[in-house]
């Protein structure tokens, strides 16, 4: 079925790792590395099945996993590469990759392929918190890595960051983002850790080998992040997102603004005309659906315009711009006061929300209780 040609965001999900981390609970898989290069085939095969199946460009293209780098660096570039012979201008390509998994040889073969993006999962700068998590790397180690990045010659890099560990402290973490932004990235994303059930941490805290999470310790470290990164240089542009000028991540701000975007490979969602759908999670099987040509979707819903209204309102909140008031109002119809004016005023009376002319956003105590806000427009 074809429709009028869009731009969207396209990802790409890589299930591999070399370990799996203690708090992890993503689609990844540490015991499957014979599964790539069938995996490899089955992606192209879906993205090709894309192409032909609906008209669309591609604005970004994001690799994700797992740990995209455990791959050969051939078998990127060739997905790369597919999805740049149909969409001639891509803006943002990004591969993460993980410290102890790039090689220069590998990042070079990438940025040949049109890669201009690297996102390097660092975590943390103490090498008694990585082994805890259950890193595959040390800080030395992370610190080569970023060396071989720009030695592949790529000139925007993230670096992902938690905070909020168990047993970290407030010295550890300001030692963390110090050396962290003394690497230069452009861009610089910090989580507070999350312990999801079925995870190694959850087990571990639940039995008391480790302390449980401080949330108060955590709001604090997040404050004082704040405060570090725009004195060293960098914009707050949303809750978990900091860049130097010009470097926000393009990728991301298609999720933020709650616009399309298409997931290729396994357990990969997409959210396009009207409709939101997820593939076939198990990687194995996912591959042999893909390369049969069977159907790889395992949930689907369409979602509603009231859906529509409520997700662009509270992705729309996580970036410091906020919801801005006219283009709201021009893509949905209505005003936004008209909807939801009673719970913009309690929460700008509970000071958790800023309402101006053009827009609503989030006052620095609603990026802490985020999730309250979040709740009011559901």
């Amino acid at each position: 079925m074809r429709g009028e040609i869009e731009a969207i965001g396209l990802y790409i999900h890589i299930p591999f790792c070399v370990a799996k981390c203690a708090y992890c609970d993503f689609n990844s898989y540490s015991t499957l590395g014979w599964l790539m290069e069938s995996y490899e085939r089955a992606v192209r095969c879906e993205l090709e099945r894309a192409f032909v199946s609906w008209q669309f460009t591609v604005e970004t293209l994001y690799l994700g996993g797992g740990t995209p780098t455990v791959m050969p660096a051939e078998s990127l570039a060739a997905m790369v590469e597919l999805v740049r012979s149909h969409s001639k201008h891509l803006a943002e390509i990004t591969v993460e990759a993980n410290p102890g998994t790039v090689t220069l040889d590998q990042l070079r073969t990438l940025r040949k392929s049109g890669v201009n993006r690297i996102s390097l999962g660092v975590q943390s700068m103490d090498d008694n918190e990585l082994a805890m998590l259950g890193r595959i790397h040390n800080c030395q180690l992370a610190m080569q890595s970023v060396q071989l990045i720009r030695d592949a010659r790529f000139d925007n890099l993230n670096i992902d960051l938690i905070f909020g560990l168990p047993g970290q402290s407030v010295r550890s973490w300001i030692n963390t983002l110090e050396k962290a932004v003394s690497l230069g990235p452009e861009h610089i994303s910090l989580y507070a850790l999350t312990v999801e059930p079925d995870t190694r941490l959850y087990e571990l805290i639940k039995d008391g080998s480790v302390p449980a999470v401080d949330e108060d310790l955590s709001a604090a470290m997040y404050t004082l992040a704040e405060e570090f990164l725009a004195e060293s240089g960098y914009e707050h542009y949303e809750i978990s997102n900091w860049a130097l000028p010009a470097r926000q991540c393009r990728h991301n701000l298609i999720y933020w603004h709650n616009l399309p975007y298409l997931g290729i490979g396994a357990g990969a969602w997409s959210y396009w005309q009207g409709r939101r759908w997820s593939n076939i999670r198990d990687p194995r099987e996912y591959t042999s659906r893909a390369l049969n040509g069977e159907s790889l979707v395992e949930e689907a819903e369409c979602t509603s315009r009231s859906q529509e209204i409520s997700e662009t309102l509270i992705l729309g909140l996580r970036l410091m711009d906020g919801v801005p008031k006219e283009p709201f109002r021009q893509r949905f119809g209505i005003e936004l006061c008209d909807l939801y004016g009673q719970e913009i005023a309690y929460l700008v009376q509970a000071g958790l929300l800023e309402d101006t002319d053009d827009c609503i956003r989030l006052t620095k105590r609603g990026r802490l209780l985020g999730n309250e806000v979040f709740a009011r427009f559901c």
